[in-house]
């Protein structure tokens, strides 16, 4: 069948708005999302000004070994006393910068320990091969907490420990232990990618001037290069701003089969109350619309999914993994006229992602949409402002009219133009629709002089009473004089917006025309029918056209 043309429309009700002024997602800017609070993460520089040593240790930066980047920090002790082998920053009457008491920090290190230098294991060795803090009170007691001791073997090692910094403390030293008492005189342990971060979980390393560990966040210095906290960025998104200290929204390049998911929530709370608040009003009575996909399962997740006022009211989290569309619709509020999209993990669970978000007023049942979705005849898009800065709304329409279109020859294909033809098509009676009253009389077609026409009519779906078109050809003389007459001998009915005069829906089909069925014709059928026997079955009674399996010919008329 040829592709219809489009006839005349009109819109078909009131649009629909997307009251979300962000719909396709768009980012701008920056966000910090994480903080390395060790000045020195990766050695890269020839020295390490903020890291002092214990005891009779030394350390400097060396390119012998490197977890990443060029340099590890390489940390020689100097002779088998307890205190013989660590690096450490801070001091136990004050605090290193972006640390303070109440705080919980999680610290991590790569170590290697050459085959040549394996540590004795022994009772003594208490700070070998560990993250260690030192903190003292008010008062001036010094405590401490050690993480747990990488194997005592040659190789490479990741050592990490948390610790929640007690509401008491007036300074914390942290330190990488490499050997302890007992050790050999200038026994030798290279560390790198030292991270201290506010987290209660173990989080992949980060520094600049290396490949940054996830392809959404950038890591960036703060102040000065190797002697300064380190961050990661993310692109913000417009209309879901960020809430550090729970979550973070930022712009991701996420596709699942296909299909973008902009949006990415990083928790960033030891709870699993983890969300973020839209940036637009929702309505009192309306449908807060948002699709969200998980990689993973979320352990001991919230409850809620998608958030829209206080007291709660909210749509359920289904923690599956996959892409799931939420579709919310609440009335009646009364109080706070926010909507959150939750992440509903705890820091460390996982990422979250969401895409096509949406807020409507009242009971809405349609698709989501933005000012960019493309339009059809049946449905337009449209930005009320500014693109992905304004709502959007989708209005559809309907066709008030219907093109038919064709082409007028003889069964040579010849051009009837010296016949002067005259195309009618001409209503069966009288109707109405709507609000509209419909005369009788003729609707002319021109034909051109290849014979190509096509015609503006009334859709006869919704017609009444009941109405179809029949067709005429008029022949004229040079002098305009009716010389002879075609009449096409079948009820035109059209649909909207029309099409092919000969492909639209109820065209008679032409008598060569065979239907081949085990059942008999449906209602209207005109034509030849093979009322086909089926594997294995007996012909059936051929004085029965209604049976099945007679494998007869039959005319129905």
């Amino acid at each position: 069948m040829a592709d219809w043309l489009p006839g005349t429309w009109e819109p078909k009700g009131l649009p629909v708005t997307n009251l979300f002024p962000n719909p396709e997602l768009v980012g701008a800017g920056t966000v910090e999302v994480r903080r390395n609070l060790c000045p020195t993460p990766s050695f890269e520089a020839t020295t390490a000004p903020a890291w002092s040593t214990s005891g009779s240790a030394t350390a400097a930066p060396s390119t012998d070994w490197a977890a990443s980047g060029a340099r590890s920090m390489k940390v020689t002790a100097g002779g088998t006393n307890s205190n013989a082998g660590d690096i450490r920053i801070g001091s136990l009457t004050a605090f290193p910068a972006g640390v303070s008491a109440g705080m919980t920090v999680t610290m991590s290190a790569t170590i290697m320990m050459p085959a040549a230098y394996a540590a004795p294991d022994n009772s003594g060795g208490s700070r070998q091969r560990r993250i260690m803090f030192f903190w003292q009170n008010g008062a001036g007691a010094v405590s401490q907490s050690y993480g747990p001791q990488a194997p005592n073997t040659p190789g490479v090692h990741k050592i990490s420990h948390t610790l929640t910094i007690p509401a008491d403390a007036v300074g914390l030293i942290y330190s990488v232990g490499c050997a302890g008492s007992g050790s050999e005189p200038n026994f030798i342990t290279y560390v790198d990618e030292v991270l201290l971060e506010r987290s209660a979980t173990v989080r992949p390393f980060f520094a600049p001037g290396v490949p940054s560990p996830d392809p959404d966040l950038t890591p960036s210095w703060t102040g000065t290069a190797n002697n300064s906290p380190s961050i990661l960025t993310g692109v913000p998104i417009a209309a879901i701003p960020s809430i550090p200290g729970r979550c973070f929204a930022i712009r991701s390049s996420k596709v699942v089969d296909g299909v973008p998911f902009p949006v990415r929530l990083i928790a960033d709370r030891a709870s699993a109350d983890t969300f973020v608040v839209l940036g637009t009003a929702l309505p009192t009575d309306g449908t807060f619309l948002a699709t969200r996909y998980q990689e993973s399962v979320l352990s001991n997740p919230s409850a809620r999914g998608l958030w829209v006022t206080f007291p709660e009211s909210y749509a359920p989290l289904v923690n599956e993994v996959g892409a799931r569309e939420y579709r919310y619709k609440y009335s009646g509020l009364t109080s706070t006229y926010q909507g959150r999209l939750y992440h509903g993990g705890a820091q460390g669970s996982g990422d979250v992602w969401y895409r096509a978000v949406g807020i409507f007023a009242g009971a809405y049942d349609g698709p989501w949409f933005s000012g960019d979705t493309p339009d059809t005849d049946e449905v337009i898009y449209a930005w009320q402002g500014p693109r992905n800065a304004s709502p959007s709304t989708r209005q559809e329409m309907e066709a008030v009219m219907a093109t038919i279109w064709g082409t007028l020859s003889d069964f040579g294909l010849e051009a009837l133009t010296p016949f002067k033809p005259v195309l009618k098509f001409l209503p069966s009676g009288p109707g109405v629709k709507g609000n509209r009253l419909f005369s009788s009389r003729p609707v002319e077609a021109p034909v051109n002089a290849t014979g190509a026409f096509s015609v503006l009519l009334e859709p006869t779906d919704g017609v009444i009473p009941k109405a179809w078109y029949t067709v005429s050809i008029e022949y004229l003389n040079p002098g305009g004089e009716y010389t002879s007459y075609d009449l096409l001998n079948y009820r035109l009915l059209v649909p909207a917006p029309g099409g092919a005069i000969g492909e639209l829906p109820d065209t008679p089909l032409s008598a060569d025309t065979v239907l081949v069925s085990l059942a008999p014709p449906p209602p209207g059928y005109k034509g030849w029918y093979l009322n086909a026997p089926g594997p294995g079955q007996d012909p059936g009674d051929p004085n029965d056209p209604a049976s099945s399996g007679t494998g007869i010919l039959e005319i129905v008329s």
